[in-house]
């Protein structure tokens, strides 16, 4: 289900959820570019690319803190038949943010060779430094805004090459909300028949005292429509 603040889209007819949450709260530095598909985005991380053989896209993908490689790059691969859907219906944005996809079409849209990381998978890249300041250092340098539409810079470092971004979310009412504030990410943990644990990084502003950089692990509604990340098979 998508969060509570965000559009007039939100379901409200759904069960209730519950959520652990962790947070950390950092003012990220402000950066002009974000990371290239070269072979060295930092002096920490290694880059490389892959083709997706289904549609001939090419993804940058970088070996992450935790010893594994991921994607960094969210998945745009359009499956026939699925659930999935770009930003707002429009095609442009699946370029930019990759596709939003339903629980069930994200367990099966991987490519090959590559898996949708579990809950587990997920909270061992967050806490591989020991620290939930990864929710800055997996952000992008650009594209991230405070909530409440004020447009004020909440980029990350992107200190491993991840590039998280900011893709919003898909409703199952059929609404679009949170691109440029908020990004969504399923993971392969079911939690019941109608929710499986999601990621979500989010930035907050309180009242306009500070901006607050949000990592949340949520129970979501298998209907609605988040981003996908995937991990190489070992």
């Amino acid at each position: 289900m998508a969060d509570t603040t965000a559009t007039a889209a939100t379901v409200t007819a759904k069960p209730a959820t519950s959520t652990s949450t962790a947070a950390v709260t950092a003012k990220p530095a402000t950066a002009t570019s974000t990371s290239t598909a070269t072979s060295t985005a930092t002096a920490k991380t290694a880059v490389m690319t892959f083709t997706d053989a289904r549609d001939g896209q090419t993804y940058r993908a970088a070996k992450m803190p935790d010893g594994r490689i991921w994607m960094a790059q969210n998945l745009n691969y359009k499956p026939e038949p699925g659930n999935s859907w770009c930003y707002g219906d429009d095609e442009s944005m699946g370029g930019k943010y990759g596709r939003l996809y339903s629980w069930r079409t994200a367990m099966v849209v991987a490519p090959a060779g590559w898996h949708l990381p579990t809950h587990h998978e997920w909270l061992d890249l967050i806490t591989a430094r020991g620290s939930w300041e990864a929710s800055v250092k997996l952000k992008s340098k650009s594209g991230w805004n405070i909530s409440r539409g004020d447009n004020r810079d909440g980029n990350g470092t992107d200190d491993f090459g991840f590039t998280a971004l900011p893709g919003g979310y898909w409703d199952s009412k059929g609404g679009f909300g949170h691109v440029g504030e908020y990004g969504y990410w399923w993971s392969a943990t079911e939690e019941d028949d109608y929710y499986a644990t999601g990621l979500i990084i989010r930035n907050v502003n309180n009242d306009g005292l500070m901006n607050e950089t949000v990592i949340l692990s949520e129970k979501k509604y298998k209907w609605d429509g988040y981003s996908v990340r995937c991990v190489k098979n070992s």
